[in-house]
């Protein structure tokens, strides 16, 4: 679409020199001068549509934008919990672990309690390296869309300052135009003034011959 639009506005411009140099060619016909600026108005129409396009379509890449930061953000959260509670867990079975065995028979109801315990400790541990495994994995893939993120923004930024350069092109060409339309309308004025004089001459003449 980038590649069409400047491909136009080129085109634009060069139509709109041609017009140019046909109002400063008086030999140049006010029919020929009239299907120029027609021409020229149209192509012009057609470039502000692919102009708009690409405006909305930077619109909706910026809302894109937008929804994937949130939902990077609410990863980068969700591991930022995620972390802090695998800490907290490290943190309480490196304390029971480093609890002597004599004292935790002596705390214990039982010594089947002592020895599930001492169980349930390899259990933990395997599930907070799945836990711990999880978490590097999600960091991965949030490096990735963050990455994916930039690159997008990048683009997006790119493509909106090319946009804003052929904003005001068009701007320019636009205003060339309307300057056209006036010294079309100046040339017609001319030109229908020099016919109602020779009307009025020619009148004037078969009068005189009448006489």
């Amino acid at each position: 679409r980038l590649a069409r639009l400047k491909a136009s506005t080129k085109q634009l411009s060069t139509r709109m020199d041609r017009t140019a140099n046909k109002l400063d060619d008086l030999t140049t016909s006010i029919a020929d001068v009239e299907a120029e600026v027609e021409g020229a108005k149209a192509e012009l129409a057609d470039t502000q549509t692919q102009h708009q396009n690409l405006v909305d379509q930077i619109s909706l890449l910026d809302w894109s934008l937008e929804q994937l930061t949130g939902q990077a953000d609410e990863l980068a959260a969700d591991l930022v919990d995620r972390r802090k509670a695998l800490g907290a867990r490290l943190a309480e079975a490196y304390r029971t672990g480093q609890t002597p065995m004599w004292q935790q028979v002596i705390g214990a109801d039982s010594f089947v309690d002592v020895v599930v315990e001492q169980e349930g400790l390899v259990d933990f541990a395997e599930h907070d390296q799945a836990i711990a495994q999880d978490i590097e994995s999600d960091q991965r893939a949030l490096d990735v869309r963050r990455r994916d993120i930039r690159a997008l923004r990048y683009e997006t930024d790119q493509l909106r300052a090319a946009v804003a350069l052929s904003a005001g092109e068009l701007a320019d060409d636009r205003d060339r135009l309307l300057a056209a339309q006036a010294r079309l309308d100046e040339r017609r004025a001319v030109v229908e003034a020099l016919r109602v004089e020779q009307q009025t001459e020619f009148h004037k003449l078969a009068q005189t011959k009448e006489q």
